[in-house]
C-alpha cells in the first residue's frame, strides 16, 4: 500500500504518518535510493565525482565569487550547522544569498518564508538558478555529504518536523546529499510534508549509479540553462501582466467552480491572481474552483484552489487565489511558475525561450548589414530598387511585440509576418523595379 497521511494531508495540528503499512506486496520502496552496497566503494565514486565536478565549474565559481566580492564585500560564502548521518552535525558551505542579520531573525526556528525579499543584490538569481549550492561540492570532498541524498537540514528544523511527521528520522540513516529527488523536483517553498515522504522511499533503497549518473548530468543540464534564463530575464524584461497572459495561453487554462456545470477560460494565470473571461464565472470570496492545465500528449493537471479576494476595477473576473492544499502549491510551483530545477514536459519557463531567441536575432541582426529601403532614404514611392526579403532576425521579432519587448517590430514597414502583403511603401518599389 502506499504511504498514508493520518487526518488528512492539510490537517494540522495532526502529527504526519510516514510508516509505510505492509500487505502481500511488501512495503512501498523506490526502485533507486541513497543506501549504497558499500560504504568505502561509494565514498570513492562520490570523491572522484565530486573532483572531477569542481574542475569542470571552478571557472563559474571565481565569477561568482568575484561578482559577490564586488556586490556584497567579503561576506561571499554562507557556513551554517546541519545534521548529517546518525545526527551528526557538521558545517554547510554555500554561497551567501540572504542579508545576515535579517535572515537571522527570519529563519530561527523555520524556514526562509515566500516574499521575505531580503537577498542580496545577486542573491535572487543564485538561489534561483541553485548555483548557490556549488560549495557544498567541498562538503562531499570532506565527507559529510554524498552527491546524491536526501536534503540536509538544520537541527532546529529537524527537531521540530521529528516530533510531527512519524518516520521522518530515516532520513539520517544515510548521508544528506547535494542533489536529490526532492531538490530538484521540488521548489524553495514546498512543503517539507511531501518531500519527507519522498524522501522516505529513497532513504530506503540501494543505489543505483547509473541512476545517480542520470540525475547528475539531467540537473547540470537543466541548471545550466536556468542560468542563462535568468541572465537573459534580467537583459530582457517583460511585464508580470504578459507573462501572467502568455502562462494562461500556454496550458489552455480553464476553470471550473465546484458545483457548477461549465468550465470558464482563464485570461491571465499570476502568481497570486487568476483573471477569467467576462461574464463567465460568477467567483464570489471563499468559493472554491478548479484549475485545468493541459499538458502535451493529452495530459492534464488539475489544481485546487480557493478565491481569497475578488479585485474590482477590470472588464473580466479577477481574484486573488489560494491553493486549497499543499499539493496543490507543488503542483503550481512544478507546472505553472517552473520553480523546480528540473521541471517536466509542458512546463511553462516565464518566457525564457522566447527571450533566449530575441536576444540571439538582435545580436544576428547587430552584425547584419541593414538593407537599403524607402523609409532609409526618406522617400516613398522612388525607384530604389526591390527590397529584399525580411530577415530572420526581423520575423523573429514579431514574438518579442508578443511578449511585449521593448523595440519588436514597430519602427520597420519592412518588418512583417511571413506571407503578409507588403506596406504601401514597398509596392512601388516592387512595380519600378519590375519595369526595369
Amino acid at each position: 500500500m502506499g504511504l498514508n497521511f493520518v487526518g488528512g494531508e492539510d490537517s494540522s495540528p495532526a502529527s504526519v504518518d510516514l510508516r509505510v503499512h505492509k500487505d502481500e506486496r511488501g512495503p512501498a520502496v523506490a526502485f533507486h535510493g541513497f543506501v549504497p552496497g558499500n560504504e568505502r566503494v561509494h565514498r570513492l565514486v562520490n570523491f572522484t565525482l565530486a573532483a572531477v565536478m569542481l574542475v569542470m565549474v571552478l571557472p563559474v565559481f571565481v565569477v561568482l565569487s568575484a561578482a559577490l566580492f564586488a556586490t556584497q564585500g567579503w561576506r561571499i560564502f554562507y557556513c551554517g550547522s546541519r545534521l548529517g548521518k546518525d545526527r551528526r552535525p557538521f558545517d554547510l558551505y554555500k554561497f551567501r544569498t540572504l542579508d545576515h542579520e535579517k535572515a537571522l531573525k527570519l529563519t530561527a526556528d523555520k524556514v526562509l518564508p515566500e516574499g521575505s525579499n531580503i537577498e542580496t543584490p545577486l542573491g535572487r538569481y543564485l538561489r534561483d538558478s541553485r548555483l548557490d549550492e556549488l560549495p557544498q561540492l567541498f562538503n562531499v570532498l570532506k565527507g559529510d555529504m554524498n552527491l546524491i541524498g536526501p536534503r540536509p537540514v538544520r537541527p532546529e528544523i529537524a527537531q521540530q518536523y521529528s516530533e510531527t511527521i512519524n518516520g521522518y528520522d530515516v532520513r539520517f540513516a544515510v548521508k544528506p546529499g547535494l542533489l536529490g529527488q526532492s531538490q530538484a523536483w521540488f521548489s524553495h517553498g514546498s512543503s517539507k510534508q511531501i518531500r519527507a515522504r519522498l524522501n522516505y522511499m529513497h532513504c530506503r533503497a540501494p543505489v543505483s549509479y547509473l541512476h545517480d549518473f542520470m540525475m547528475i548530468a539531467n540537473v547540470t543540464a537543466n541548471v545550466g540553462r536556468s542560468s542563462v534564463s535568468g541572465i537573459v530575464s534580467g537583459l530582457l524584461p517583460i511585464q508580470p501582466e504578459k507573462i501572467a497572459r502568455a502562462r494562461a495561453n500556454h496550458f489552455r487554462a480553464t476553470a471550473t467552480l465546484d458545483g457548477v456545470p461549465g468550465t470558464m477560460p482563464v485570461m491571465a494565470l499570476g502568481r497570486d491572481n487568476i483573471e477569467l473571461l467576462a461574464g463567465t464565472a460568477q467567483v464570489r470570496t471563499g468559493s472554491d474552483l478548479t484549475l485545468t492545465c493541459c499538458l502535451p500528449r493529452g495530459r492534464k493537471v488539475r489544481i485546487a484552489l480557493t478565491c481569497v479576494k475578488v479585485l474590482p476595477g477590470s472588464q473580466n473576473t479577477c481574484f486573488q487565489y489560494a491553493p486549497r492544499t499543499d499539493f496543490a502549491r507543488h503542483m503550481l510551483d512544478r507546472y505553472a511558475f517552473g520553480l523546480v530545477v528540473v521541471p517536466p514536459k509542458g512546463a511553462f519557463r516565464n518566457g525564457a525561450t522566447a527571450r533566449v531567441r530575441v536576444l540571439r536575432d538582435r545580436i544576428r541582426a547587430a552584425f547584419t548589414p541593414r538593407n537599403t529601403n524607402a523609409r532609409d532614404l526618406g522617400v516613398t514611392g522612388q525607384n530604389i530598387g526591390a527590397p529584399s526579403l525580411p530577415s530572420r532576425a526581423a520575423t523573429g521579432l514579431v514574438l518579442s511585440e508578443e511578449l511585449g519587448l521593448s523595440g519588436a517590430g514597430r519602427s520597420h514597414n519592412l518588418r512583417q509576418r511571413p506571407g503578409a502583403r507588403l506596406s504601401s511603401v514597398s509596392k512601388p518599389a516592387l512595380r519600378s523595379s519590375g519595369s526595369r
